[in-house]
């Protein structure tokens, strides 16, 4: 499930801002997840409710915004 992966990359790089800038905790996550990417959003906010317990991002609001995938011919 690519989804955990993602998602545990997100908490690791959050982690480091964390870290440097010094600050307590996360409230608040807007991610853009493409139409036609192969992610699963849902998915996503499961694994981040998981995967986020007891920690410094435990509660966050997640906003997944779904822009509408572009082709060109």
């Amino acid at each position: 499930m690519h989804e955990v992966t993602i998602c545990e990359q997100i908490i690791n790089q959050s982690e480091d801002e964390r870290q440097r800038r010094g600050f307590a905790s996360v409230k608040r996550l807007r991610l853009e997840i493409g139409l036609l990417s192969c992610l699963d959003p849902e998915a996503l906010r499961y694994a981040f409710e998981i995967y986020t317990r007891e920690t410094f991002m435990d509660g966050l609001d997640l906003k997944i915004d779904r822009p509408p995938g572009r082709a060109k011919c």
